[in-house]
């Protein structure tokens, strides 16, 4: 069967010498680049906070378990909300971890964030700067709204707490709305939640206590992916995509022109995988959003590390002389390896594969 080239033409040779040219678009693929697919849980992430942004209220908050590609999903929330409110300053502060002071390094942080040039002063001056920025960017976008991510959340102490309450009240005084959208990794958020309803009861910081509903109100929980039915669909969208410069190549063709060419997609790996995932124990149990019990779930964070490296030994395979020679259910065993391997290979990368809580259903309600 013939193969497009890279120039678009076609001859008997087009597949060998395609994957001897490819270099530039193995480094550019989508899939290895760490794309962020929309999977159903993004959708509803991004659901509430447009439902959120539109109602008038003030914040939301989401827990996530270890790798469930929170830190992606916000990337995401950004993309949307510059479509459908281009004119909504918005900006991502990443809590820092042990810092537990309001210090001009903290605010220092903020200025970051909201791309303030001047970063020298005392800590009166360095706040002002803050809210003169934030107050700046909702008047040039005649915007009455800035919304914060806040991702890590579950590193946030007191002071973040009392910063946002300042922000909060200086921006309300211009008539201008802060709306805070939390993010942070379970079971430390809810830990982290419950230091601060603690040290909310003393009468010093008796505030506390209204604060977390305000910022981190109407809180939800960010599922990990559901098996088999988003994975099929994202295994699907890769088969589907075409990449650009290839001459007409998916996403998958790419990878293993050859096994394509015999009709293999990577949408069929999903019940290999399935089996793969039960065997390391890897699909967890939980309830779906509308409370049908019995699902599963997979980390994505997992599963995208064992993707990446199963389409690059794919590709290895596929190039090779044995390729051609390979009968099928060899061929299906060495890809039920291949799967092994990059699932390892990914709970290597992360430190522990096993983080996962099993019997918790994670989903945005």
């Amino acid at each position: 069967m013939k193969r497009a080239k890279l120039d678009g033409t076609t001859d008997a040779d087009s597949v060998h010498r395609f994957v001897r040219s490819r270099d530039q678009l193995l480094e550019e693929h989508p899939v290895l680049n760490k794309y962020t697919f929309e999977t159903e849980a993004i959708r509803r992430f991004y659901a509430v906070v447009k439902f959120l942004i539109v109602a008038g209220f003030d914040s939301c908050s989401f827990g996530a378990l270890p790798r469930s590609g929170k830190t992606f999903a916000i990337r995401m929330i950004i993309r949307y909300l510059a479509t459908d409110f281009p004119r909504l300053p918005v900006y991502v502060f990443n809590v820092p971890r042990a810092n537990n002071r309001y210090t001009k390094g903290f605010l220092d942080r903020w200025l970051r964030t909201v791309k303030h040039p001047e970063r020298n002063g005392q800590i009166h001056l360095l706040r002002g700067r803050i809210v003169e920025r934030l107050l700046t960017d909702a008047l040039a976008m005649d915007s009455r709204k800035v919304v914060v991510l806040l991702d890590e959340a579950q590193n946030m102490g007191p002071h973040d707490l009392q910063f946002l309450k300042d922000i909060y009240n200086e921006l309300l005084l211009n008539d201008v709305y802060l709306v805070t959208v939390s993010v942070g990794q379970q079971p430390e958020l809810n830990e982290t939640l419950d230091k601060l309803r603690l040290a909310g009861d003393s009468k010093k910081n008796g505030s506390y206590q209204d604060l977390i509903p305000r910022f981190f109100g109407n809180k939800r929980d960010f599922r990990h992916l559901e098996f088999p039915a988003d994975v099929l669909a994202i295994f699907t969208t890769i088969d589907e995509q075409i990449l650009a410069g290839s001459g007409g190549m998916t996403w998958t063709q790419f990878f293993a022109p050859k096994l394509w060419g015999r009709n293999w997609r990577l949408a069929g790996e999903v019940t290999t995988l399935g089996v793969v995932l039960k065997e390391l124990g890897h699909l967890h149990p939980g309830s779906s959003r509308d409370g049908e019990d019995n699902m599963s779930f997979v980390a994505p964070g997992l599963l995208f590390g064992a993707l990446r490296y199963f389409l690059v030994a794919m590709s290895d395979s596929d190039t090779s002389e044995a390729a051609e020679a390979t009968e099928a259910a060899q061929a299906e065993t060495t890809r039920w390896q291949i799967w092994k391997d990059g699932l390892r290979y990914s709970e290597f990368e992360a430190g522990s594969g096993k983080r996962q809580r099993e019997g918790t259903s994670w989903y945005v309600s």
